[in-house]
Protein backbone atom coordinates (compact mmCIF):
# COMPACT_ATOMS: atom_id res chain seq x y z
CA UNK A 1 0.00 0.00 0.00
CA UNK A 2 0.86 3.17 -0.54
CA UNK A 3 1.46 5.74 2.51
CA UNK A 4 0.89 9.32 3.35
CA UNK A 5 3.50 11.47 1.38
CA UNK A 6 6.19 12.25 4.02
CA UNK A 7 7.53 15.61 4.77
CA UNK A 8 3.77 17.41 3.42
CA UNK A 9 3.16 19.97 5.79
CA UNK A 10 -0.52 20.84 6.26
CA UNK A 11 -1.26 23.96 3.35
CA UNK A 12 -3.57 26.66 3.96
CA UNK A 13 -2.60 28.92 1.58
CA UNK A 14 -5.92 31.06 -0.02
CA UNK A 15 -6.63 30.20 -3.29
CA UNK A 16 -6.47 33.96 -4.62
CA UNK A 17 -2.77 33.77 -3.24
CA UNK A 18 -1.82 30.58 -5.05
CA UNK A 19 -2.72 31.59 -8.26
CA UNK A 20 -1.01 35.20 -7.99
CA UNK A 21 2.09 33.09 -7.36
CA UNK A 22 1.98 30.65 -10.03
CA UNK A 23 0.79 33.66 -12.14
CA UNK A 24 3.71 35.59 -11.33
CA UNK A 25 6.40 33.34 -11.92
CA UNK A 26 4.65 32.51 -15.67
CA UNK A 27 4.47 36.03 -16.05
CA UNK A 28 8.36 36.53 -15.09
CA UNK A 29 9.37 33.48 -17.02
CA UNK A 30 7.78 35.25 -20.75
CA UNK A 31 9.52 38.64 -19.65
CA UNK A 32 12.54 36.65 -19.74
CA UNK A 33 11.95 34.50 -23.09
CA UNK A 34 9.69 36.57 -25.28
CA UNK A 35 12.46 38.70 -26.86
CA UNK A 36 13.21 35.04 -28.71
CA UNK A 37 10.21 35.71 -30.95
CA UNK A 38 12.10 38.40 -32.51
CA UNK A 39 15.22 36.05 -33.11
CA UNK A 40 15.94 34.32 -36.36
CA UNK A 41 17.22 30.33 -36.47
CA UNK A 42 20.50 29.69 -35.84
CA UNK A 43 21.86 28.93 -38.99
CA UNK A 44 25.34 27.83 -38.13
CA UNK A 45 23.78 25.54 -35.45
CA UNK A 46 21.65 22.58 -36.28
CA UNK A 47 18.56 24.92 -37.62
CA UNK A 48 19.58 24.32 -40.86
CA UNK A 49 19.34 20.41 -40.37
CA UNK A 50 16.41 20.37 -38.29
CA UNK A 51 13.98 23.16 -40.24
CA UNK A 52 15.24 25.59 -42.75
CA UNK A 53 17.32 23.25 -45.47
CA UNK A 54 15.19 20.29 -44.38
CA UNK A 55 12.49 20.13 -47.18
CA UNK A 56 10.71 17.19 -45.15
CA UNK A 57 9.97 19.29 -42.50
CA UNK A 58 9.68 22.44 -44.56
CA UNK A 59 7.29 20.32 -46.75
CA UNK A 60 5.03 20.06 -44.01
CA UNK A 61 2.64 17.36 -42.15
CA UNK A 62 1.98 15.01 -45.24
CA UNK A 63 2.24 11.30 -44.90
CA UNK A 64 5.77 11.23 -46.91
CA UNK A 65 7.17 13.51 -44.93
CA UNK A 66 5.55 11.50 -41.35
CA UNK A 67 6.91 8.51 -42.81
CA UNK A 68 10.46 9.54 -43.17
CA UNK A 69 9.99 11.24 -39.75
CA UNK A 70 9.42 7.70 -38.23
CA UNK A 71 12.42 6.19 -40.79
CA UNK A 72 14.99 9.08 -41.02
CA UNK A 73 18.37 8.74 -38.94
CA UNK A 74 18.93 12.43 -39.57
CA UNK A 75 20.91 14.76 -38.16
CA UNK A 76 21.90 11.13 -36.22
CA UNK A 77 18.91 10.82 -34.03
CA UNK A 78 15.69 9.08 -34.49
CA UNK A 79 12.57 11.26 -32.52
CA UNK A 80 9.81 10.97 -34.93
CA UNK A 81 7.83 13.29 -32.60
CA UNK A 82 10.29 16.17 -32.78
CA UNK A 83 10.15 16.44 -36.67
CA UNK A 84 6.59 16.21 -36.86
CA UNK A 85 6.44 19.20 -34.47
CA UNK A 86 8.91 21.19 -36.11
CA UNK A 87 6.62 19.99 -39.51
CA UNK A 88 3.42 21.31 -37.63
CA UNK A 89 5.24 24.78 -37.06
CA UNK A 90 6.02 24.85 -40.75
CA UNK A 91 3.00 24.00 -41.93
CA UNK A 92 1.23 27.00 -39.66
CA UNK A 93 4.21 29.69 -39.59
CA UNK A 94 6.46 29.13 -42.75
CA UNK A 95 9.57 30.46 -42.16
CA UNK A 96 8.54 32.63 -39.35
CA UNK A 97 11.72 32.29 -36.93
CA UNK A 98 9.66 34.17 -34.01
CA UNK A 99 6.58 31.53 -33.84
CA UNK A 100 9.32 28.47 -34.09
CA UNK A 101 10.26 29.95 -30.95
CA UNK A 102 6.90 31.19 -29.63
CA UNK A 103 6.23 27.13 -29.27
CA UNK A 104 9.03 26.82 -27.62
CA UNK A 105 8.09 29.05 -25.49
CA UNK A 106 5.12 28.00 -24.82
CA UNK A 107 5.61 24.21 -24.07
CA UNK A 108 8.90 25.32 -21.39
CA UNK A 109 5.64 27.21 -19.75
CA UNK A 110 3.17 24.64 -19.97
CA UNK A 111 5.72 22.09 -18.14
CA UNK A 112 6.30 25.17 -15.47
CA UNK A 113 3.10 23.93 -14.33
CA UNK A 114 2.87 20.41 -15.24
CA UNK A 115 6.06 20.28 -12.55
CA UNK A 116 4.33 22.67 -10.12
CA UNK A 117 1.09 20.21 -10.33
CA UNK A 118 3.17 17.16 -10.06
CA UNK A 119 4.96 18.12 -6.89
CA UNK A 120 1.96 19.18 -5.43
CA UNK A 121 0.18 16.17 -5.76
CA UNK A 122 3.24 13.76 -4.82
CA UNK A 123 3.95 15.98 -1.52
CA UNK A 124 0.96 18.18 -0.93
CA UNK A 125 3.78 21.33 -0.33
CA UNK A 126 2.34 24.49 -2.69
CA UNK A 127 5.17 26.70 -1.56
CA UNK A 128 8.34 24.31 -2.11
CA UNK A 129 6.68 23.08 -5.41
CA UNK A 130 5.76 26.57 -6.32
CA UNK A 131 9.44 27.52 -5.81
CA UNK A 132 11.33 24.41 -7.55
CA UNK A 133 9.06 25.32 -10.28
CA UNK A 134 10.36 29.08 -10.44
CA UNK A 135 13.87 27.80 -10.25
CA UNK A 136 12.94 25.31 -13.50
CA UNK A 137 11.20 28.07 -14.94
CA UNK A 138 14.22 30.67 -14.63
CA UNK A 139 17.45 29.26 -14.28
CA UNK A 140 19.65 30.23 -16.69
CA UNK A 141 21.11 26.57 -17.40
CA UNK A 142 17.57 25.97 -19.31
CA UNK A 143 17.77 28.75 -21.80
CA UNK A 144 19.74 26.62 -24.13
CA UNK A 145 16.46 24.26 -24.17
CA UNK A 146 14.11 26.50 -24.86
CA UNK A 147 16.04 29.33 -26.77
CA UNK A 148 17.32 27.55 -29.85
CA UNK A 149 14.74 26.02 -32.38
CA UNK A 150 16.08 22.91 -32.15
CA UNK A 151 16.26 21.94 -28.76
CA UNK A 152 12.03 21.60 -29.53
CA UNK A 153 13.48 17.91 -28.63
CA UNK A 154 14.54 18.93 -24.98
CA UNK A 155 11.04 20.93 -24.31
CA UNK A 156 8.70 18.47 -26.01
CA UNK A 157 10.27 15.24 -24.20
CA UNK A 158 9.97 16.77 -20.65
CA UNK A 159 6.57 17.65 -21.53
CA UNK A 160 5.27 13.87 -21.79
CA UNK A 161 7.82 13.11 -19.09
CA UNK A 162 5.66 15.02 -16.63
CA UNK A 163 2.21 13.77 -17.91
CA UNK A 164 3.86 10.06 -17.69
CA UNK A 165 4.54 11.14 -14.00
CA UNK A 166 0.93 12.54 -13.42
CA UNK A 167 -0.78 9.26 -14.57
CA UNK A 168 1.83 7.08 -12.47
CA UNK A 169 0.91 9.04 -9.62
CA UNK A 170 -2.82 7.83 -10.37
CA UNK A 171 -2.08 4.64 -11.13
CA UNK A 172 -0.25 4.05 -7.55
CA UNK A 173 -3.44 5.57 -6.23
CA UNK A 174 -6.01 3.72 -8.28
CA UNK A 175 -4.22 -0.04 -9.36
CA UNK A 176 -6.56 1.01 -12.37
CA UNK A 177 -4.70 -0.98 -15.36
CA UNK A 178 -6.04 1.94 -17.45
CA UNK A 179 -3.55 4.39 -16.22
CA UNK A 180 -0.55 1.84 -16.43
CA UNK A 181 -1.24 1.88 -19.59
CA UNK A 182 -2.12 5.59 -20.22
CA UNK A 183 1.51 5.95 -18.03
CA UNK A 184 2.99 3.89 -20.79
CA UNK A 185 1.84 5.76 -23.90
CA UNK A 186 2.68 8.74 -22.64
CA UNK A 187 6.33 7.21 -21.90
CA UNK A 188 6.54 5.68 -25.47
CA UNK A 189 5.59 9.01 -27.18
CA UNK A 190 8.20 10.95 -25.10
CA UNK A 191 10.33 8.71 -26.18
CA UNK A 192 9.28 9.05 -29.70
CA UNK A 193 10.39 13.15 -28.92
CA UNK A 194 13.78 12.78 -27.54
CA UNK A 195 15.60 9.38 -26.32
CA UNK A 196 17.26 10.67 -22.85
CA UNK A 197 13.45 9.69 -21.41
CA UNK A 198 14.78 6.27 -21.15
CA UNK A 199 15.19 6.91 -17.40
CA UNK A 200 11.93 6.84 -16.86
CA UNK A 201 11.22 3.78 -15.18
CA UNK A 202 14.34 4.21 -12.88
CA UNK A 203 12.59 7.19 -11.83
CA UNK A 204 9.71 6.37 -11.36
CA UNK A 205 11.19 3.62 -8.50
CA UNK A 206 12.92 7.06 -6.74
CA UNK A 207 9.17 8.73 -6.54
CA UNK A 208 8.11 5.28 -5.05
CA UNK A 209 9.88 5.60 -1.98
CA UNK A 210 10.02 9.48 -1.53
CA UNK A 211 7.89 10.90 -1.79
CA UNK A 212 5.08 8.69 -2.66
CA UNK A 213 6.15 6.03 0.25
CA UNK A 214 5.34 2.76 -1.12
CA UNK A 215 6.29 -0.21 1.32
CA UNK A 216 5.99 -3.08 -1.29
CA UNK A 217 9.66 -5.17 -2.00
CA UNK A 218 12.30 -3.83 -4.50
CA UNK A 219 11.36 -6.96 -6.66
CA UNK A 220 7.65 -6.02 -6.59
CA UNK A 221 8.22 -2.48 -7.66
CA UNK A 222 10.60 -3.18 -10.34
CA UNK A 223 8.66 -5.98 -11.71
CA UNK A 224 5.89 -3.63 -11.75
CA UNK A 225 7.95 -1.65 -14.22
CA UNK A 226 9.31 -4.57 -16.51
CA UNK A 227 7.31 -3.27 -19.75
CA UNK A 228 8.28 -0.10 -19.41
CA UNK A 229 11.86 -1.00 -19.19
CA UNK A 230 11.47 -2.40 -22.25
CA UNK A 231 9.97 0.31 -24.11
CA UNK A 232 13.12 1.89 -22.42
CA UNK A 233 15.46 -1.14 -24.15
CA UNK A 234 13.98 -0.37 -27.44
CA UNK A 235 14.24 3.27 -27.35
CA UNK A 236 18.21 2.90 -26.51
CA UNK A 237 18.93 0.43 -29.51
CA UNK A 238 16.74 2.36 -32.17
CA UNK A 239 18.53 5.31 -31.11
CA UNK A 240 22.04 4.27 -31.06
CA UNK A 241 21.62 2.63 -34.44
CA UNK A 242 20.13 6.33 -35.55
CA UNK A 243 23.38 8.34 -34.17
CA UNK A 244 25.95 5.76 -35.28
CA UNK A 245 24.36 5.77 -38.84
CA UNK A 246 24.71 9.54 -38.99
CA UNK A 247 28.07 9.42 -37.52
CA UNK A 248 27.66 11.16 -34.29
CA UNK A 249 28.75 8.56 -32.15
CA UNK A 250 32.60 8.82 -31.65
CA UNK A 251 35.30 5.83 -31.81
CA UNK A 252 37.16 4.60 -28.94
CA UNK A 253 39.69 5.72 -30.65
CA UNK A 254 38.52 9.25 -30.42
CA UNK A 255 37.86 8.69 -26.74
CA UNK A 256 39.18 6.05 -25.10
CA UNK A 257 36.63 4.48 -21.92
CA UNK A 258 39.24 6.27 -19.63
CA UNK A 259 38.63 9.39 -21.19
CA UNK A 260 34.64 9.09 -20.86
CA UNK A 261 34.85 8.12 -17.61
CA UNK A 262 36.52 10.97 -16.50
CA UNK A 263 35.10 13.81 -18.17
CA UNK A 264 31.70 12.17 -16.79
CA UNK A 265 32.90 13.10 -13.55
CA UNK A 266 33.31 16.29 -14.51
CA UNK A 267 30.31 16.94 -16.06
CA UNK A 268 28.44 15.65 -13.33
CA UNK A 269 30.12 18.07 -10.58
CA UNK A 270 30.35 20.88 -13.58
CA UNK A 271 26.44 21.08 -14.02
CA UNK A 272 26.17 21.50 -10.02
CA UNK A 273 28.53 24.23 -10.09
CA UNK A 274 27.09 25.97 -13.16
CA UNK A 275 23.78 25.57 -11.30
CA UNK A 276 24.71 27.85 -8.26
CA UNK A 277 27.28 30.31 -10.46
CA UNK A 278 25.32 30.34 -13.77
CA UNK A 279 28.58 32.69 -15.74
CA UNK A 280 30.20 31.78 -18.34
CA UNK A 281 27.30 30.12 -19.98
CA UNK A 282 28.24 28.37 -23.52
CA UNK A 283 27.02 26.93 -26.64
CA UNK A 284 29.81 24.49 -26.59
CA UNK A 285 31.98 22.98 -24.15
CA UNK A 286 35.22 21.43 -25.19
CA UNK A 287 37.12 18.81 -24.45
CA UNK A 288 40.24 19.83 -23.18
CA UNK A 289 43.62 19.04 -25.39
CA UNK A 290 45.46 17.03 -23.12
CA UNK A 291 43.21 16.18 -20.86
CA UNK A 292 41.36 17.55 -17.49
CA UNK A 293 43.25 18.98 -14.97
CA UNK A 294 44.10 16.72 -11.93
CA UNK A 295 42.83 19.25 -9.67
CA UNK A 296 39.47 19.18 -12.02
CA UNK A 297 39.39 14.91 -11.76
CA UNK A 298 39.77 15.16 -7.95
CA UNK A 299 37.55 17.77 -6.70
CA UNK A 300 34.82 16.23 -9.03
CA UNK A 301 35.52 12.82 -8.10
CA UNK A 302 35.23 14.19 -4.70
CA UNK A 303 32.37 15.75 -4.52
CA UNK A 304 30.10 13.28 -6.39
CA UNK A 305 31.30 10.58 -3.99
CA UNK A 306 30.85 12.80 -1.04
CA UNK A 307 27.25 13.97 -1.89
CA UNK A 308 26.41 10.06 -2.79
CA UNK A 309 27.94 8.87 0.87
CA UNK A 310 25.60 11.88 2.60
CA UNK A 311 22.52 10.91 0.55
CA UNK A 312 22.76 7.28 1.53
CA UNK A 313 23.87 8.04 5.62
CA UNK A 314 20.55 10.39 5.76
CA UNK A 315 18.23 9.04 3.16
CA UNK A 316 15.82 7.77 6.19
CA UNK A 317 15.90 11.12 8.14
CA UNK A 318 15.93 13.18 4.92
CA UNK A 319 15.00 11.19 1.94
CA UNK A 320 14.14 14.00 -0.01
CA UNK A 321 18.35 14.02 -0.47
CA UNK A 322 18.54 11.02 -1.83
CA UNK A 323 15.55 11.31 -4.01
CA UNK A 324 17.07 14.23 -5.37
CA UNK A 325 20.61 13.07 -5.66
CA UNK A 326 19.26 9.98 -7.15
CA UNK A 327 16.85 11.60 -10.02
CA UNK A 328 20.11 13.86 -11.08
CA UNK A 329 22.65 11.64 -11.31
CA UNK A 330 20.05 8.94 -13.21
CA UNK A 331 18.51 11.13 -15.68
CA UNK A 332 21.70 12.24 -16.45
CA UNK A 333 23.21 9.24 -17.37
CA UNK A 334 21.95 8.59 -21.12
CA UNK A 335 23.54 12.48 -21.91
CA UNK A 336 26.86 12.20 -19.49
CA UNK A 337 29.05 11.05 -22.79
CA UNK A 338 29.67 7.01 -21.62
CA UNK A 339 28.68 6.79 -25.59
CA UNK A 340 30.36 10.37 -26.79
CA UNK A 341 28.02 12.05 -29.25
CA UNK A 342 29.32 14.52 -30.97
CA UNK A 343 32.33 16.52 -29.88
CA UNK A 344 31.45 18.85 -26.70
CA UNK A 345 32.43 17.48 -23.29
CA UNK A 346 28.88 18.56 -21.95
CA UNK A 347 26.35 21.10 -22.55
CA UNK A 348 23.49 23.14 -20.71
CA UNK A 349 21.01 21.86 -22.10
CA UNK A 350 20.97 18.29 -21.32
CA UNK A 351 20.16 19.61 -17.59
CA UNK A 352 16.72 20.61 -18.30
CA UNK A 353 15.23 17.28 -16.49
CA UNK A 354 18.29 16.70 -14.20
CA UNK A 355 17.97 19.58 -11.89
CA UNK A 356 14.78 19.19 -10.94
CA UNK A 357 15.73 16.71 -8.65
CA UNK A 358 18.35 18.97 -7.38
CA UNK A 359 16.03 21.67 -7.23
CA UNK A 360 13.68 19.31 -4.79
CA UNK A 361 16.35 18.43 -2.44
CA UNK A 362 17.57 21.62 -1.84
CA UNK A 363 14.02 23.38 -0.95
CA UNK A 364 12.77 20.55 0.51
CA UNK A 365 15.87 20.90 2.95
CA UNK A 366 14.91 24.58 4.09
CA UNK A 367 13.70 24.28 7.88
CA UNK A 368 10.28 23.95 8.36
CA UNK A 369 10.21 26.77 10.50
CA UNK A 370 11.16 28.99 7.23
CA UNK A 371 8.52 27.27 5.53
CA UNK A 372 5.85 28.63 7.99
CA UNK A 373 7.51 31.92 8.60
CA UNK A 374 7.67 32.63 4.90
CA UNK A 375 6.76 36.06 4.46
CA UNK A 376 9.94 36.88 7.14
CA UNK A 377 12.32 34.24 5.72
CA UNK A 378 11.60 32.06 2.77
CA UNK A 379 9.29 34.70 0.28
CA UNK A 380 12.31 37.69 0.68
CA UNK A 381 15.05 35.01 0.07
CA UNK A 382 13.51 33.15 -2.76
CA UNK A 383 12.15 36.53 -4.57
CA UNK A 384 16.11 37.36 -4.52
CA UNK A 385 17.38 34.31 -5.98
CA UNK A 386 14.46 34.37 -8.44
CA UNK A 387 15.22 37.77 -9.54
CA UNK A 388 18.74 37.44 -10.22
CA UNK A 389 18.65 34.64 -11.95
CA UNK A 390 15.74 36.19 -14.01
CA UNK A 391 18.62 38.80 -15.11
CA UNK A 392 20.91 36.69 -15.51
CA UNK A 393 18.15 34.48 -17.41
CA UNK A 394 17.24 37.23 -19.75
CA UNK A 395 21.11 37.96 -20.74
CA UNK A 396 21.26 34.61 -21.27
CA UNK A 397 18.51 34.55 -24.09
CA UNK A 398 20.23 37.49 -25.94
CA UNK A 399 23.42 35.18 -26.56
CA UNK A 400 20.64 33.09 -28.59
CA UNK A 401 19.95 36.00 -31.05
CA UNK A 402 22.11 34.48 -34.54
CA UNK A 403 24.74 31.92 -34.60
CA UNK A 404 27.45 34.82 -35.18
CA UNK A 405 26.49 36.37 -31.82
CA UNK A 406 26.30 32.64 -29.95
CA UNK A 407 29.70 31.64 -31.21
CA UNK A 408 31.92 35.16 -30.35
CA UNK A 409 30.46 34.77 -27.05
CA UNK A 410 31.10 31.09 -26.43
CA UNK A 411 34.68 31.94 -27.48
CA UNK A 412 34.68 34.39 -24.89
CA UNK A 413 33.40 32.63 -22.20
CA UNK A 414 35.16 29.47 -22.73
CA UNK A 415 38.95 29.88 -23.13
CA UNK A 416 40.68 27.97 -25.85
CA UNK A 417 37.05 27.47 -27.30
CA UNK A 418 38.13 25.64 -30.75
CA UNK A 419 34.66 24.13 -31.03
CA UNK A 420 32.78 27.33 -31.12
CA UNK A 421 36.02 28.63 -33.42
CA UNK A 422 35.47 25.60 -35.72
CA UNK A 423 31.90 26.31 -35.42
CA UNK A 424 32.02 30.14 -36.23
CA UNK A 425 34.03 29.38 -39.24
CA UNK A 426 31.93 26.75 -40.67
CA UNK A 427 29.43 29.24 -40.47
CA UNK A 428 31.10 31.71 -42.43
CA UNK A 429 31.89 29.50 -45.03
CA UNK A 430 28.63 27.93 -45.66
CA UNK A 431 27.62 31.85 -46.08
CA UNK A 432 29.82 32.30 -48.73
CA UNK A 433 32.31 34.33 -46.20
CA UNK A 434 35.88 32.24 -46.73
CA UNK A 435 38.22 34.79 -46.48
CA UNK A 436 36.33 35.54 -42.33
CA UNK A 437 36.44 32.10 -41.99
CA UNK A 438 39.78 30.84 -42.65
CA UNK A 439 41.33 32.73 -39.56
CA UNK A 440 38.68 30.97 -37.45
CA UNK A 441 39.78 27.19 -38.23
CA UNK A 442 42.98 28.04 -38.22
CA UNK A 443 42.68 29.22 -34.91
CA UNK A 444 40.84 25.87 -34.03
CA UNK A 445 43.64 23.99 -35.19
CA UNK A 446 46.18 25.58 -33.63
CA UNK A 447 44.31 24.72 -30.41
CA UNK A 448 43.71 21.18 -31.61
CA UNK A 449 46.13 20.71 -34.08
CA UNK A 450 45.35 17.10 -34.73
CA UNK A 451 41.21 17.44 -35.51
CA UNK A 452 41.33 16.00 -39.16
CA UNK A 453 38.05 17.32 -39.46
CA UNK A 454 38.61 20.99 -39.38
CA UNK A 455 41.81 20.62 -41.44
CA UNK A 456 39.96 19.00 -43.98
CA UNK A 457 37.40 22.17 -43.77
CA UNK A 458 40.84 24.65 -43.73
CA UNK A 459 41.80 22.81 -47.28
CA UNK A 460 38.16 23.32 -48.69
CA UNK A 461 38.00 26.95 -47.47
CA UNK A 462 41.69 27.58 -48.77
CA UNK A 463 40.96 25.82 -52.12
CA UNK A 464 38.01 27.96 -52.84
CA UNK A 465 39.58 31.51 -51.85
CA UNK A 466 42.00 30.67 -54.36
CA UNK A 467 45.35 28.71 -53.06
CA UNK A 468 45.07 25.16 -54.06
CA UNK A 469 48.72 24.43 -52.97
CA UNK A 470 48.32 25.66 -49.35
CA UNK A 471 45.18 23.34 -49.97
CA UNK A 472 46.78 20.33 -50.83
CA UNK A 473 49.23 20.41 -48.32
CA UNK A 474 46.42 20.89 -45.73
CA UNK A 475 44.79 17.86 -47.14
CA UNK A 476 47.85 15.74 -47.26
CA UNK A 477 48.17 16.27 -43.81
CA UNK A 478 44.38 15.82 -42.27
CA UNK A 479 44.71 12.31 -44.67
CA UNK A 480 48.21 11.61 -42.84
CA UNK A 481 46.73 12.44 -39.44
CA UNK A 482 43.79 9.43 -40.26
CA UNK A 483 40.93 11.55 -42.01
CA UNK A 484 38.20 9.18 -42.31
CA UNK A 485 38.24 9.30 -46.55
CA UNK A 486 34.59 7.43 -46.41
CA UNK A 487 32.82 10.55 -45.62
CA UNK A 488 29.97 11.81 -48.46
CA UNK A 489 31.54 13.79 -50.69
CA UNK A 490 35.02 13.55 -49.58
CA UNK A 491 36.54 12.24 -52.49
CA UNK A 492 35.20 14.52 -54.68
CA UNK A 493 37.43 17.36 -52.84
CA UNK A 494 40.07 15.52 -52.50
CA UNK A 495 39.98 15.10 -56.57
CA UNK A 496 39.30 18.49 -57.07
CA UNK A 497 41.87 20.35 -54.68
CA UNK A 498 44.79 17.69 -55.96
CA UNK A 499 44.06 18.71 -59.70
CA UNK A 500 43.88 22.43 -58.38
CA UNK A 501 47.38 21.72 -56.94
CA UNK A 502 48.91 19.99 -60.19
CA UNK A 503 48.72 22.96 -62.13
Amino acid sequence: MTKKPVFSPKDNTGMGLKVAVIAAILILTIAVYWQATAFGFQMYHDDEHYVTLNEHVTGGVTLDNVIWAFTSSHAANWHPLTWISHMVDCQLYGSNAGMHHLTNILLHLVNILLLFVLLTRLTGSFWRSAVVAALFALHPLHVESVAWVSERKDVLSAFFLLLSMLAYHRYVGSRRPFDYVLTASLFTVGLLAKPMLVTLPILLLVIDRWPLGRSESWGRLIREKIPLFALAIGSCVATYFAQNAGGAVQSLGAYSIGERILTAGVAFAAYIWKMFWPLRLAALYPHPVGGWPTWQLVTSGGFIVAMTALAVVIRRTKPYIASGWLWYIVSLIPVIGLVQVGEQAYADRYTYIPLIGVFVAIVWAVPEAWIQNRTKVLLPISAIILVTLSVLSFAQVKVWKDSETLFLHAMAAVPNNYLAEHELGMGYANDNRFAEAIPHIRKALELKPKWTVARFNLACALYVTGDPVAAKRELDRAVSDGFDLDIPGVKDWINTINSGAAK
